[in-house]
């Protein structure tokens, strides 16, 4: 048996599109990249502490949905984590006694909340748009920063919490660490374990500031949070992660980029980025099932990546934020089926290329959140328990080859390749899970040309259809059938469908479809280890 994996082991399969024929192939001896089994992990923003979100968070529906999603971090940042102050109260305040039974609030009651949160929101953008007012400014008690603590120990996450790199003196030249002081010393006496971030898109301050923070001042205030973590024995192991720049397609930014990792690489636990594919405000249905768009993030990765790998390649990178658009997300767009394009072409390229996590923006909050404000499931959150079901770590080498002359029409299927997740699943050791987008509006064919060592009989299809002819639908299906849970406690059963490859048979590729295909008998090297 040995002998036998001496050889390369190839797992072809053939794509039949428009009369042409595309053949991927998967290399199987060895795996090109272990992420973390942490990603895709969450964010959310500190608007739940600005808009009194935070006060429902206990609630049972959200930790059921929570912690379905297995092993996380949760982001706490944003944009207002920079304009974000700790309002200190009495350190001797006894700890909370933890529960995790839920609590639901009063439904009206929420609903009602969430209603003055949305005319808020609106009133505040009306006020940015006419007169260039906006109000970032966030303040959260000892008790709001508890109730925060409660639901990531409930859900069983970690917690990477941004503090405020704009609170500045000198002449903004000097990180005032003084509130953040104050935040630690309380969260110790909660016996809180937090990591941290320090800062929000820092090369993009002066857009929403009117001043810069310079790589090296920048730098500067990281090297001054490292000595005060590491002064500490209770925060010495603590996680500090950054720089979460953004625009990583602009010359500009990745030479700002570049600085920062050079000068502070050295204390981070992990280098962060941002990404999105296009503004909100003009985003359209075309551009999330547009090829070239989903291309534009593949430079953006080999980018960063080269960046931080000729300085410090053992460091992590992970894409600390992103989801579809940015400035909340497009609504009727990035809160329904077609968004899951998008989201699952990003989780293929970023492992295929070794990033280690992605950051979801965001739970709840946003029209790009994985949740509604009722805390009901959006069409992304579903892609992303069953990613995180059927996924593993140990991503594999595909290629595509084209057969005979072909238009670009061969650039809307695209396939990825990962060992399966087999803590999560009963699939055996050596299984594969393949994940495809048919970004065109034709029905594919998927066929499987084995090698002589290989024996595959059987695949296991998970297809995730819209509504039919309703691409921005709300709804998702599974194998035809919808997808929601079956109460406030108890997640649906995911039941895939078999197909025979063995004798030949092909499997289908709907139009418009995203999905994935667990081949459980594949017996792959690399996933054998």
């Amino acid at each position: 048996m040995e002998s036998l994996w001496r050889f390369v082991i190839v797992l072809n399969l053939l794509v039949i599109t428009c009369g042409k024929e595309i053949r991927i192939s998967i290399n199987g001896t060895e795996a090109i990249y272990n992420i973390d089994k942490k990603s895709p992990s969450v964010t959310l923003g500190m608007g739940i502490f600005k808009y009194g979100v935070i006060k429902y968070m206990n609630n049972t529906k959200l930790l059921t949905l929570a912690k379905a999603l297995g092993p996380s971090y949760v982001r706490m940042g944003g944009t207002k984590s920079d304009h974000s102050h700790f309002v200190p109260g009495n350190i001797a305040r006894q700890m909370r006694e933890q529960n995790c039974l839920g609590e639901m609030p009063n439904n009206e009651e929420f609903v009602q909340h969430m209603l003055k949160v949305a005319e808020w929101q609106f009133e505040n953008s009306f006020a940015k748009e006419r007169y260039g007012l906006s109000d970032n400014n966030v303040s959260y008690t000892g008790s709001e920063f508890d109730d925060l603590m409660s639901f990531v120990n409930c859900a069983n996450w970690e917690l990477i919490f941004g503090l405020n790199l704009l609170d500045r003196k000198h002449g903004n030249k000097k990180w005032n660490s003084t509130n953040t002081v104050q935040l630690l010393n309380y969260a110790k006496s909660q016996k809180h374990r937090v990591n941290w971030e320090l800062g929000n898109e820092p090369n993009s301050y002066h857009h929403h500031t009117g001043f810069s923070v310079s790589p090296r001042e920048i730098a500067t205030a990281f090297f001054q949070l490292n000595k005060i973590l590491k002064s500490d024995s209770w925060w010495k192991q603590s996680k500090i992660i950054g720089p979460d720049a953004n625009t990583m397609f602009k010359t500009s930014s990745l030479k700002f980029f570049k600085k920062v990792v050079h000068y502070m690489g050295s204390i981070l636990n992990a280098v962060t980025f941002h990404q999105y594919y296009v503004d909100s405000r003009v985003a359209t249905i075309f551009n999330f099932t547009d090829p070239a768009l989903l291309n534009e993030l593949l430079p953006q990765l080999k980018h960063v990546k080269e960046i931080v790998n000729r300085q410090f390649p053992d460091l992590p990178v992970w894409i600390g934020e992103t989801s579809s658009s940015y400035g909340g997300g497009a609504k009727g767009l990035s809160d329904t089926y077609v968004a899951g394009f998008m989201w699952l072409d990003k989780l293929g390229l970023s492992a295929s290329n070794g990033i280690d996590i992605v950051f979801r923006q965001t739970l709840v909050e946003g029209n790009y959140a994985l949740l509604d404000d009722n805390f009901d499931p959006r069409p992304d959150y579903w892609l992303t328990l069953l990613y995180k079901t059927l996924v593993g770590t140990q991503v594999l080498n595909v290629t595509k080859t084209v057969i005979g002359a072909i238009s670009k029409q061969h650039t809307k299927v695209r396939i990825y390749a990962h060992c399966t997740n087999t803590e999560r699943t009963t699939y055996p050791t050596g299984s594969v899970t393949l994940y495809y987008l048919n970004l065109s509006t034709s029905r594919k064919k998927l066929s499987f040309v084995q090698q002589s060592e290989q024996n595959l009989t059987i695949a296991v299809t998970y297809i995730l259809t819209s509504t039919p002819g309703v691409l921005n639908s709300s709804d998702i299906y599974l194998n035809n059938k919808k997808l929601r849970m079956v109460d406030i406690h108890t997640m649906p059963t995911f039941n895939p469908r078999q197909v025979n490859i063995g004798a030949g048979k092909k499997i289908n590729l709907p139009p418009s479809s995203f999905g994935f295909i667990v081949l459980k008998d594949s017996k792959i090297k690399a996933c054998l280890k």
